[in-house]
């Protein structure tokens, strides 16, 4: 019953502040566009400025297992890589094959895994998190980009890739915060407190804008790509990783930040990927919305069994 009660307070948050989110939308508090602005604002600035904080006040005489950041990196393509080959069969529509790929392999790792690790561990152990958020997001983007373009019949422009991946916001947060831990740099209280604010802020208004963009309609005609999709990124993905992480030998602060990047839904961001590159935007956004809904019960059950194993 502990383990149980544990679990339930990490995970409860994350549910709550989404169901808010949903029903302020209801409630007329939430429009499209002001939907769209808050998205903006959690990841141009309050994201970065979570990523930044963490690792900023990271221990920088800590110990953990850096293998997790070259781990997570490997089976960023991996995942990506096993998913196409999977699913390319299985649909024949590349507007599809597109939004599944995508919403299968890349995560919303960066909303999830931040809070529930400070959650368990406090957020100066949130700083290895933060560095494989760091890590694998700039994969994440790339690989999405690359497959989007594939199935478009687009052809993929190397640098503008490697300028978009170094101008994401998520990246410069992760490299100042790593260059300051780095150099030992001291910022003036006044400007690390502004920072610190605003890292606090993240969190609850990503997943509120989260929770706003939840629309369970239209459905019908994509039930199956819907299953596979969710079934693949919240079951599939973490039940062949996750234990394989363990069998390496990886535990605490660094088995949480992996079980949640596996075991997250898709990134809210693959929706507005695949409008901007012709995808199907539509299944996209319905992989978001109910992997995101049934993601707080998949992760609750992941820190549950490793907690109850003390592996966590």
């Amino acid at each position: 019953m502990q383990n149980f009660i544990f679990s339930l307070n990490i995970i409860l948050p994350l549910f709550l502040l989404m169901a808010l989110g949903y029903g302020m939308k209801h409630l007329g508090m939430f429009e499209h566009q002001s939907l769209k602005v808050l998205n903006s604002l959690a990841f141009k600035a309050l994201l970065p400025a979570l990523v930044f904080n963490n690792i900023y006040h990271t221990d920088p005489n800590g110990h953990f297992d850096t293998r997790v950041i070259l781990f997570a990196a490997l089976t960023a393509f991996a995942i990506f890589g096993v998913t196409t080959l999977v699913t390319v069969p299985f649909v024949n529509d590349n507007r599809k094959r597109a939004a599944l790929i995508q919403g299968i392999g890349r995560s919303n790792s960066i909303i999830f895994s931040l809070p529930i690790v400070a959650s368990i561990y406090g957020p100066e152990k949130a700083g290895i998190t933060a560095l494989v958020v760091g890590t694998v997001v700039p994969i994440f983007n790339a690989l999405s980009v690359i497959v989007l373009s594939v199935f478009r019949n687009k052809k993929i422009s190397m640098g503008k890739l490697l300028l978009d991946v170094f101008k994401n916001p998520l990246i410069l947060g992760s490299l100042s915060g790593i260059l300051a831990l780095r150099y030992g740099l001291s910022l003036p209280v006044p400007v690390e407190k502004a920072i610190g604010d605003l890292a606090k802020a993240a969190t609850p208004l990503a997943i509120l804008a989260l929770g706003g963009s939840f629309n369970f309609s239209a459905i019908r005609e994509n039930t199956k790509y819907i299953v596979y999709g969710v079934t693949a990124k919240l079951a599939v993905i973490p039940g062949v990783l996750v234990p394989v992480a363990v069998k390496l030998g990886f535990t605490g602060p660094e088995l949480v930040t992996l079980m949640v990047m596996y075991a997250a839904p898709a990134a809210v961001s693959t929706y507005t990927m695949a409008q901007q590159m012709d995808a199907d935007d539509v299944l996209a956004g319905q992989l978001v919305v109910f992997g995101s809904a049934l993601s707080v019960m998949t992760i609750f059950f992941w820190i549950f069994g490793l907690r109850s194993m003390a592996l966590i």
